[in-house]
């Protein structure tokens, strides 16, 4: 009887964790370059859980300075200015789906 219940919980299990990775598929994430990339999204997602922002503000705000400092020593450029916009308009709302400002 028990091998039933445990094979019914490792499918449970295993249907959580797949859900929980194409939930976080949607977050954008820092890679190796201290960046952030793909398309940033318009809004918060609904289905975010308050640790997958925390992560996603953490990150923002690490790719932010990353480009930041990568402009001072590049110059100016407008796609890359348009993308720190982009990262600071998504982090802001992250901040206030945190309930902070």
């Amino acid at each position: 009887m028990t091998g039933g219940f445990n094979a019914g919980k490792n499918a449970f299990n295993a249907a959580r964790n797949l859900a929980n990775k194409a939930r976080n598929a949607k977050l954008p994430k820092l890679d190796t370059s201290g960046k952030v990339h793909g398309q940033t999204p318009n809004h918060v997602p609904p289905k975010a859980t308050r640790d997958d922002l925390k992560d996603l503000q953490n990150d923002l705000k690490k790719s932010i300075e990353t480009r930041k400092l990568e402009q001072t020593h590049l110059g100016e450029d407008g796609p890359h200015r348009n993308r720190i916009r982009e990262e600071e308009r998504f982090l802001r709302q992250i901040n206030k789906a945190l309930g902070g400002s």
